[in-house]
């Protein structure tokens, strides 16, 4: 049930080792559970065999199974770091097999394959993958091969629906009935609510459709449809996506009237956000330099007790319950003496209320 190696690279930009459950269902790694991810089979509570999700989102799906028994090996794979073009090496299941996360721009078990960037979607693409866009107003088949985009003319005709935004023509791809958005002046995109020009972001930035896609600390964002955003955005419709700015891609965004574009990040393999770093248009041309010596933790370092908000703005009611991220509760806080520790609530910065109990002796 083991096989070296990598599958085809997701919109996750994750590489996995091939790890398979008892009844032959491939795990996925990293997996989504109680909100955290995870890169490798976890203990299961009541047994003593492993599982993993089958999906990338057990949250959602709860779909899992025992891990396969693998051939014991204690080397250390990421020791050397195997991943190319800044991937970053996780160990799987044990210490045995190791995942490359890579950038964006990478695919392959070690990060080591291009992937295609078609200008006009403003879209990466897997090695292998094809898709439709407008070229110069004809429309084009293309492939990614090795790389390098290659694309031919295909019929089109006109679209009974038309997504397209900001002036942009829509047209139908014959062979397949997909639409394409032939995008007008400075927009690009599938549904052209890309614009590229846009360097900073106006009042709050609820219009901004820039490509800004790193936070403040230097995060990478996940793309806004992202699996592992299961319980966290909730648009609708499509359209509404669409109205919001939002998209099969990671560029910063502002879809719930905050104080400036943002996205969700992976930290500590756990789902959080931050604000990006993009600038106001306003405070642009008069920004101060940066002293060369400041303390990036304190830059970003969010006020004592402020509450994390986004759960917020996607489910203002819990039905059922679900896992906070982390900051949902910066009022709680834990008070250890030694190996135990005591619950509390934050008052203020340097005091919190706990029980009599946990200093009786």
């Amino acid at each position: 049930h083991y096989k070296s190696g990598a599958g085809r690279g997701s919109k996750h930009e994750f590489t996995h080792p091939q790890v398979f459950t008892e009844d032959g269902n491939l795990c996925k790694f990293p997996f989504r559970y109680g909100g955290r991810f995870y890169h490798s089979c976890l203990s299961n509570v009541f047994s003593r065999k492993k599982w993993c999700s089958t999906t990338h989102n057990y949250d959602r799906d709860r779909k899992w199974g025992h891990c396969a028994s693998l051939p014991k090996d204690h080397s250390d794979h990421c020791a050397n770091n195997p991943c190319q073009n800044g991937g970053t090496c996780f160990l799987a299941h044990g210490h045995g097999m190791y995942h490359c996360t890579c950038p964006e721009e990478f695919t392959g078990k070690d990060c080591q394959m291009k992937k295609c960037f078609d200008n006009s979607l403003y879209m990466f693409f897997d090695v292998g993958m094809s898709w439709s866009r407008v070229q110069q107003g004809a429309v084009e088949q293309c492939m990614c091969v090795n790389g390098q985009i290659e694309c031919e003319h295909v019929e089109h005709k006109s679209c009974v629906h038309d997504p397209c935004m900001n002036g942009g023509e829509c047209k139908m791809v014959t062979f397949s009935g997909k639409i394409v958005c032939d995008c007008k002046g400075n927009y690009a995109g599938k549904y052209c609510n890309i614009a590229p020009s846009h360097r900073c972001y106006v009042g709050n930035g609820t219009e901004y459709r820039g490509t800004a896609k790193t936070t403040i600390s230097g995060h990478s964002c996940l793309p806004w449809d992202s699996d592992l955003l299961y319980q966290e955005l909730h648009v609708d419709s499509i359209e509404k996506a669409l109205q919001l700015g939002l998209g099969p891609f990671s560029y910063c965004r502002n879809p719930d009237d905050d104080e400036k574009p943002w996205c969700y990040i992976t930290k500590d393999n756990s789902l959080s956000w931050e604000y990006c770093d993009v600038p106001s248009c306003a405070s642009r041309e008069r920004r101060p330099p940066v002293p060369d010596n400041v303390d990036t933790s304190e830059v970003t370092r969010r006020p004592c007790g402020r509450r994390h908000k986004k759960r917020s703005f996607v489910r203002p009611r819990i039905v059922g319950g679900s896992s906070s991220l982390p900051g949902s509760h910066p009022w709680t806080a834990a008070i250890y003496i030694g190996e135990s520790f005591c619950g509390g609530s934050l008052i203020q910065t340097c005091w919190v209320v706990s029980a009599a109990h946990c200093f009786a002796n």
